[in-house]
């Protein structure tokens, strides 16, 4: 009942054409395929290993309000997609309507966990009518691989209890020698990663009378609550390339000052990879 693998991660965006922009232009992405729907439009993007999916439209306009553009969806692959969805429902995750009719839970804020099962990579996302999109580009020679982890921002109290959630319903594992660690004084972290190595996530929060940043505290404090906060991947060199998914908030100043202490953090949760 392990989960093996992240499908695809989906972000809710206010404005699609500038975050394709973003993702195409600046990282080397390519659209492959477009959905519309009555609320919602997606595209989506792929390089190496990674599916992304950019979503917009009046349909998530409350996701947008509370917590503004971000990670709405971290999709997971798994053997016995039922049998994971009732584990997870009884570790504490709280099943949630899906309008693609696969297994969806909630497990912190407004984040989603779509429960699919193992399927060859680069599998659309089931349950929308995806057309290929005209004229598509060839694939980029983008340096991307993977999705190394995805950074998740908690309430400090609750950091060590979402890491024993993601043992007990997914079956991912703590790593001691990953732990992460930045600015002046080591953050509330904790990293949790699935034994195949292709599902990880480093759960964090501010310790209590830091005297340094911790990795997480310079995104926008528009966003409410917990959630996804970056997308770190793995280059073809095992580099890392990060992706701060709310950076909209921050000076440009601060935005630099954030990717350089989130490196410091990224390297550390890596550091045994």
């Amino acid at each position: 009942m392990a989960v093996h693998d992240v499908a695809h991660v989906e972000l809710f965006m206010r404005d699609k054409v500038s975050a394709l922009d973003h993702f195409v232009s600046g990282m080397g992405f390519t659209p492959v395929a477009d959905s519309v729907e009555v609320d919602r439009s997606s595209t989506l993007l792929c390089q190496g290993d990674v599916r992304l999916v950019v979503t917009t439209g009046h349909g998530i306009r409350s996701f947008l309000n509370e917590h503004g553009d971000g990670i709405a969806d971290i999709a997971l692959t798994c053997d016995d997609v039922a049998a994971t969805r009732e584990r997870a429902v009884a570790a504490g995750a709280t099943p949630v309507p899906s309008r693609y009719g696969v297994p969806c839970v909630t497990v912190f804020g407004d984040v989603r966990h779509t429960l699919l099962p193992r399927r060859p990579v680069g599998t659309a996302p089931p349950g929308r009518r995806w057309v290929a999109v005209s004229r598509s580009p060839a694939p980029s020679a983008g340096r991307i691989r993977r999705l190394g982890h995805v950074a998740v921002r908690l309430e400090r109290e609750k950091v060590e209890g979402q890491a024993d959630f993601y043992r007990d319903a997914f079956g991912l594992s703590r790593d001691v020698s990953g732990q992460a660690a930045a600015g002046e004084t080591a953050g509330d972290s904790v990293v949790v990663r699935g034994a195949s190595g292709r599902v990880s996530l480093a759960l964090a929060a501010a310790p209590a009378g830091a005297a340094g940043p911790g990795p997480l505290d310079d995104f926008p404090r528009c966003g409410g609550g917990a959630g996804a906060e970056s997308l770190v991947f793995l280059t073809d060199d095992d580099a890392l390339s990060y992706e701060f998914v709310q950076p909209q908030g921050l000076p440009a100043s601060d935005r630099l000052g954030s990717t350089a202490r989130y490196e410091t953090a990224a390297r550390g949760q890596l550091a045994a990879r």
